[in-house]
């Protein structure tokens, strides 16, 4: 991943999305592994880039998503442990909100 981020500082491009959806799959490791890649790519990213991710909503259809990001202004200069917090924290109180459909930098997260 290091690399990855190392070439791409070196050609000059930017990160403007980084998709990290499948944070709450514990076989993936989850949150911790999205917090460890998150203060990778912050290092090269631009203050507006998104670590954009998702949540099924608490709704009947399973259809329905919930989105949030974090923006790398937000997340840069954090640990890896602190990011994986914020991951857990909105998976959680999202999956218990069937109302909110989009957030980014919520400040009921990271504000904490």
């Amino acid at each position: 991943m290091r690399t990855l981020c190392e070439d791409l500082h070196a050609k000059g491009l930017k990160l403007g999305i980084v998709d990290t959806s499948n944070v709450p799959d514990e076989s993936e490791a989850g949150s911790a592994t999205a917090g460890q890649y998150i203060t990778w790519f912050a290092k090269y990213a631009g203050d507006s880039a998104l670590f954009l991710s998702t949540e099924r909503a608490n709704r009947h259809s399973d259809t329905q998503w919930s989105y949030y990001a974090f923006t790398n202004n937000a997340v840069k200069a954090r640990d890896a442990k602190t990011i994986m917090r914020w991951y857990q924290k909105e998976i959680a109180k999202l999956q218990s909100d069937s109302k909110t459909r989009a957030v980014i930098d919520d400040p009921d997260v990271v504000g904490n």
